[in-house]
Parts: C-alpha cells; sequence; structure tokens
C-alpha cells in the first residue's frame, strides 16, 4: 500500500525489467524481471555473462547507512543454476561508507569492471577492475589516469571486440555525462575518444551497450524530446566504419590546424578536415577498403598513416605524427690574416658538393654572409666548398664539411682568414717554384724552365691586376758586361715567356741586373771569385720574380 519515491528527483525507485527485442530492435512486451530481486530501494543495472547464466547486480545498501546518512550502492552476484536464479550473494569489497555499481562482466563472466567512489581513487567516481576467484572477486584495481579523470567515470560496458564503453564527465565533452570509448591494447589503453553526437549530447548520456556484430546497441539519456526523465534510445550503427585519429608531434603533443585529407585506395581525395584544438579527425568510411590519410601544416613534415578497415571493429584508430622542420643555416666571416678585420668585396663562388649547385656571393662590409638551409633533417651531413678571391689578397680555396646533429647555425668560418698580397713580395713566396735554369751562354727556354714559368702565368691568371718585375741575376764570375747582358736577355726571354700566355701582358717586364744585386759578396780577380763555394755562386745566380703592383 505505500508508493515509495526517491527524495532525490520525486520519482519511483527503479527496478529490473525485461522485455523482447523485436525486428526493428524496439523493446516490447516489457515485464519485471524477477520479483525477488527488486527490493523496495534502487535495483540496477544488471550484467549478465555471455552465457547468461550468472549475473551482477548493483542495489541500495538499504540497511545500512553511511556516516553521513546515505544508503550508498552494493553489487551482489547470482549464478542461475538448472534454470533457476539464486539468492544474490554480496561482493567481498562491498561498504557502506562509499558505493560500488554499474557492473559489466567479459563475455567469461571472469572480469568485472564497475564503477565506486572508494577512497584513494583519481576523481569522483573511478572504473575499477575485478578478477573472479572461484565463487567469489578479488581486490578491485583502479584503471588509472588513462582513463579516470578528476570527474566521474561510471557505467562501464566492455565489448568482446576488446573496446570499453563507459561515460564520464571529466573527459573533454559536449555536455553532462558523455559517452566515450577505449581500446584495450596489449601494452595498456588506447586513445579515449568521445563517441560524439548523435550518442553523446549536452545532457546526460549513459548505459551504453552494444551488440556482439556492433551493429544496434542501447543507451539511457535525459535529454530533450524524451517521453520521461531518464529514456532508453535505440541506434543502430551505419554500414562502414569510423577512422578515427588525432594530429601529433613526435613528442606526442597535439597539433592545432593541421590539414587532414583522407585518400581512397585510387589515391583520390575522399575528404579533408581542419583539426581544431584538440587535433582530432573522424571519417566515415566503407568496410573492406585500405585509406591512406595525410596530415599538412605549416613548418612541419607531412605526416603519412594508412587505416585498413578489413576488421571486426567498427572504429579503426590512425593517428598522425608530423614532425617540425628542423631549422638550420650556415655563416661564415672572411677576415684579414694579419689585423682579424672583416673584408669586403670578396668574391666567394660557393658549391653545393651534394648537389653541384653554385652561388657567387661579394662580401659587403661586414665581411661576412648567411644561409638557410631546407629540406635537411637532423643527422643529415652537408659539404661546400668555398673558393675566395680578393685584390691585394691571396686566393683560397676551403671545404666545409659536417654533420647535423643539433639545430640552428653552423659557422664555417674557423680558418677563412685570408692572406695579403703584400707589394715587394716574391712570387715564389705563394707557391712551390723550382730555380730556372739556362744553358751556358744561352737564354732560350729550357723545358724545365717553361715547367716553373708555367706556374708564375698561373698565378698572373688568377690575380689579374698582379704587376711582376721579372729579375736576372748572375755570380760575379765572368766580365760585369757580359754579366749584365746574358742576365737581361735571360730576364727578357723568361719575361716573354709568361707575356705570351696571359691576358695583358704589360703586367711583366724582364730586366737583368748582371752580378750588381749579390746575396754572397766576393773578391774577384781577373773575373775569378777566389772566395766563394759553389752553392755560393749558386745563390747568386737567380732570377726573381716580385710584385710590383697589385
Amino acid at each position: 500500500p505505500i508508493k515509495r519515491k526517491w527524495n532525490w528527483n520525486n520519482l519511483p525507485f527503479l527496478d529490473l525489467y525485461v522485455a523482447d527485442v523485436d525486428s526493428r530492435k524496439q523493446l516490447s512486451g516489457v515485464g519485471v524481471f524477477k520479483k525477488k530481486f527488486n527490493k523496495k530501494f534502487h535495483e540496477g543495472p544488471v550484467a549478465f555473462n555471455d552465457s547468461g547464466n550468472y549475473m551482477v547486480l548493483t542495489r541500495n545498501n538499504y540497511k545500512k547507512r553511511s556516516s553521513d546518512g546515505v544508503f550508498k550502492l552494493k553489487m551482489f552476484y547470482a549464478p542461475c543454476i538448472d534454470g533457476k536464479w539464486k539468492k544474490p550473494q554480496p561482493m567481498p569489497f562491498n561498504n557502506k561508507e562509499y558505493s560500488v555499481g554499474h557492473a559489466t562482466l567479459t563475455a567469461d563472466g571472469q572480469t568485472m569492471y564497475f564503477a565506486s567512489d572508494m577512497p584513494g581513487g583519481i576523481g569522483g567516481v573511478d572504473i575499477y577492475v575485478s578478477k573472479r576467484e572461484g565463487e567469489t572477486w578479488g581486490v578491485p584495481v583502479n584503471l588509472g589516469s588513462e582513463i579516470n579523470t578528476e570527474g566521474d567515470e561510471m557505467f562501464p560496458f566492455i565489448h568482446p571486440d576488446g573496446y570499453l564503453f563507459f561515460s564520464s564527465n571529466g573527459w573533454l565533452g559536449l555536455g553532462g555525462l558523455d559517452v566515450f570509448t577505449v581500446k584495450f591494447e596489449e601494452d595498456g589503453f588506447g586513445e579515449v575518444q568521445n563517441l560524439g553526437t548523435p550518442i553523446s549530447s549536452n545532457f546526460d548520456d549513459f548505459a551504453f551497450i552494444l551488440d556482439n556484430k556492433m551493429e544496434t546497441g542501447y543507451f539511457s539519456s535525459n535529454r530533450e524530446g524524451g517521453k520521461g526523465d531518464d529514456d532508453i534510445y535505440v541506434f543502430t550503427m551505419k554500414a562502414g566504419k569510423i577512422i578515427k585519429g588525432i594530429a601529433k608531434d613526435i613528442n606526442g603533443n597535439i597539433l592545432s590546424n593541421v590539414d587532414v585529407e583522407l585518400y581512397d585506395e585510387d589515391g583520390k581525395v575522399v575528404e579533408t578536415i581542419t583539426v581544431a584544438d584538440d587535433g582530432a579527425y573522424e571519417f566515415k568510411v566503407d568496410a573492406d577498403k585500405i585509406y591512406k590519410l595525410n596530415g599538412e601544416k605549416i613548418e612541419y613534415k607531412k605526416g603519412e598513416n594508412s587505416a585498413d578497415t578489413h576488421t571486426s571493429d567498427y572504429i579503426i584508430y590512425a593517428d598522425l605524427v608530423l614532425q617540425k622542420i628542423p631549422e638550420f643555416s650556415i655563416y661564415c666571416l672572411i677576415t684579414d690574416a694579419e689585423n682579424g678585420t672583416p673584408l669586403d668585396s670578396v668574391s666567394i663562388i660557393l658549391t653545393n658538393n651534394h648537389t653541384t649547385e653554385e652561388e657567387i656571393i661579394i662580401t659587403t662590409t661586414t665581411g661576412d654572409f648567411a644561409r638557410e638551409l631546407e629540406g635537411l633533417d637532423l643527422n643529415d651531413s652537408i659539404s661546400y666548398t668555398l673558393k675566395l678571391e680578393r685584390r691585394g689578397y691571396m686566393a683560397k680555396d676551403f671545404t666545409y664539411r659536417t654533420k647535423l646533429d643539433h639545430e640552428g647555425q653552423y659557422n664555417m668560418h674557423d680558418d677563412l682568414k685570408m692572406e695579403p698580397l703584400l707589394v715587394g713580395l716574391d712570387i715564389s713566396d705563394l707557391i712551390d717554384m723550382k730555380p730556372i735554369y739556362f744553358d751556358t751562354g744561352k737564354h732560350n727556354i729550357r723545358p724545365d724552365a717553361a715547367t716553373e714559368l708555367d706556374k708564375v702565368v698561373a698565378v698572373m691568371e688568377k690575380y689579374p691586376t698582379m704587376e711582376i718585375e721579372l729579375a736576372g741575376h748572375t755570380d760575379c764570375r765572368g766580365s760585369s758586361s757580359s754579366n749584365k747582358s746574358l742576365s737581361d736577355r735571360r730576364a727578357k726571354s723568361a719575361a716573354q715567356y709568361i707575356k705570351d700566355r696571359i691576358t695583358n701582358p704589360n703586367r711583366i717586364n724582364g730586366k737583368g741586373y748582371g752580378e750588381d744585386k749579390l746575396i754572397v759578396p766576393c773578391a774577384c780577380k781577373n773575373g775569378k771569385a777566389h772566395n766563394l763555394t759553389k752553392p755560393q755562386h749558386q745563390e747568386n745566380r737567380r732570377t726573381e720574380f716580385t710584385i710590383i703592383k697589385m
């Protein structure tokens, strides 16, 4: 005769009911499940194993209140033997001070997931797992922060394909309780994903279940348009599959504004999405196909992945990982080797030895230049050759090689100091030259002398403004006049050899000095030197190439 109502919402307490499922997946023939299971307070929800002969029931602990005066939820288990349900037995971890409920069982009935606000959790209500131990159940284990948040996670449902569905107000959602799913993987859990509309709404959506074929399911919601407070809704999965993913960088940080393109097996773009701040994307696709995904973002390399829908899974997860394009540059400073000042007007031929591309650079008053390097990754190698020329300085060739082991600037200039070409310097100080010899009393150019003079030609062509005086000298033996005449003929002959082979031949002149500029003085009598050795005479016999202008 007493009609009890729950004082939280002034509605009757919940009981367990059973119904038939018709061809349209609607519920009909609704009736009380078992009267002996329905008590004076709340009963439900209830979970069964795949065989339907074992159940776990949630109901109020109506015999004992908690210290704050509330009837908490307890869980009971009951087997069905010979077609009869036995009396429900309480779970060993029930407690009047906190609630346990919302159980879901794996197909074999050996593992149970449930919700509880027991002490030691992460949020208000967390999801726990317990293993069956004979006729009873083991100590619950919190699923951890990969699933549980500081909010409430409840109404878990485990699907045979390895997906855990649950409701939460702690994960990013549309409002109230939303329905989420996560895939069990070998090393833990995959990414938690909101099922989104039309399952999730800005109201409370919970108690989600899905058949083994992932075709039809039910859930409860207090959304607008219902017939009561919390209503049961049926849904049918659309034919096909869903590809979901998150755009991230290589460190797992979520990326926004990534353009994600989905390609079919023919390489045609099916759909393009630009992800928001959560980095999430979702595509509805056909089954039994292989799709490719590309992700592009400014300053990042293209991310690629594939999704194979030849699977029983309804949701295929395929994240995109984009690597930030590393920034590399080269920097070079050209300086005077004597005083360290920067050199302007240095002509540089910069050659990329990997691509053979060349660039001509002329330094400004700062004496330096910088170039950004594109299309390179960490641990790539670079190789550049630099040919440097400047009036008044020795030309310089330099090769720079290094491995790009960090981002940033690479300085090429540690050894790029140019040596000044000083007026009065002998050209033999710049190049490796052997002495020039003539036959006795002759001034014609011998082959061995031509080889050495060709070296002078090369230097003068390298420095097109260089002017040289070619001076011929003899020892003190013989008459002074004959020595001067012979040295002059030899100097002019050597100079003419060079003139014939350089541009602007007026840049070199030959002159003979005979014995006027001896390096080793000597005392002579009757044209003979009495106080010098052969090596000393050889030192006096020489040809000099003096730079007189640059």
